[in-house]
């Protein structure tokens, strides 16, 4: 099929979903999957828009972009603001919106006209994005909305059949609706079946896999010191343009000295920095400094969750304290001299 075939079939796909409107009837938590029919990978579709303020269809690609679905969806009332704002950076999805014109970019509305297609009213317009952990949100290519405009079509199947049967979703406590292809007469056939629901141990963040040599090294140099380091560890709330130019999120890792908040080693992390950045920089820091700290405050359970293998190792306390109003200050300070927004 040639781009411009795919295109335009991706768009109708978009806006049957959007004029059958099946948030209507189905909440987020409807989830089911569609098989890719050229990856053979199950993706999972969420339909968003019950509470009637953002209008979208998100495909979660594979088991990789379930785990974010439902790390985000479960994650608990009381966690961190900066680990609440981690979570939503750390989805890995496609998702179509159906938003107003002034929210597509110059290449979607140059898409729309070299199709023909232009649309009026509020939530009308079509709005194709890729996520990744870190991503603002990035234009989609023709493979993409290959894979969309198959999810598309069955999520208004499924969701017409839904409306007056919810049981099709919800037959088997234990397992998922999943759409599968078959190809009959050169035509993708579609049929039901309900697969198991895959148990999984993931941890919301990643820990550092410690350096055996390091910690050797600085048991056999460095004394504990009766004092503490604070380290600030989140996303930082401006947009950055990484190696291949494209606009992402980095994430902040601030090493702080305790009580005054004096920043004695950073990191700026960009979506592809693995937590291994933290080990050499937690490292080269308590070298410099000349002691290993009894103890360290965190403001993120992403910050704990990463330095978790080191601080067992090196014998330090963990203590989670986001509110400790060191950080505030920091990151206020942070804002009024680089020109962040809060």
């Amino acid at each position: 099929m040639q781009d411009q075939a795919i295109w335009k079939a991706f768009y109708e796909a978009a806006i049957e979903f959007r004029d059958l409107k099946p948030w209507e009837w189905m909440y987020d938590s409807d989830i089911f999957a569609v098989q890719d029919p050229d990856s053979g990978e199950a993706n999972y579709c969420c339909i968003m828009g019950n509470a009637g303020e953002h209008f979208a269809f998100g495909l979660y690609l594979g088991q990789k972009g379930l785990e974010s679905y439902l790390l985000l969806s479960q994650q608990p009332i009381d966690l961190p603001y900066p680990d609440q704002i981690a979570m939503a950076h750390n989805q890995h999805m496609l998702k179509v919106e159906f938003a107003n014109r002034d929210d597509l970019s110059k290449k979607d509305l140059e898409q729309l006209k070299a199709l023909g297609l232009k649309f009026r009213g509020k939530n009308k317009w079509i709005l194709p994005r890729f996520f990744t952990p870190g991503s603002t949100g990035w234009l989609i290519d023709s493979q993409q909305a290959q894979i969309l405009t198959y999810a598309l079509q069955q999520a208004c199947d499924v969701a017409k059949r839904f409306k007056k049967d919810n049981d099709l979703i919800y037959q088997y406590d234990d397992k998922t609706l999943l759409r599968t292809p078959t190809t009959q007469d050169d035509a993708l056939q579609w049929n039901d079946q309900y697969i198991d629901n895959e148990s999984f141990s993931v941890t919301p963040f990643p820990s550092i896999t410690p350096t055996q040599a390091l910690i050797d090294k600085a048991l056999s140099e460095l004394k504990q010191a009766q004092t503490a380091l604070l380290f600030l560890h989140q996303y930082a709330p401006m947009q950055v343009m990484d190696d291949d130019g494209r606009i992402v999120f980095p994430r902040l890792a601030l090493w702080l000295s305790n009580p005054d908040g004096m920043v004695v080693g950073q990191e700026i992390m960009m979506p592809n920095d693995g937590p291994e950045t933290i080990e050499q920089s937690f490292f080269q820091l308590i070298h410099q400094l000349g002691f290993i700290p009894a103890q360290i405050g965190f403001n993120s359970l992403m910050g704990y969750m990463a330095m978790t293998p080191l601080m067992e190792a090196l014998g330090i306390e963990p203590i989670i304290m986001p509110e400790e109003p060191v950080f505030d200050e920091v990151l206020s300070f942070m804002g009024q001299y680089m020109g962040m927004g809060e």
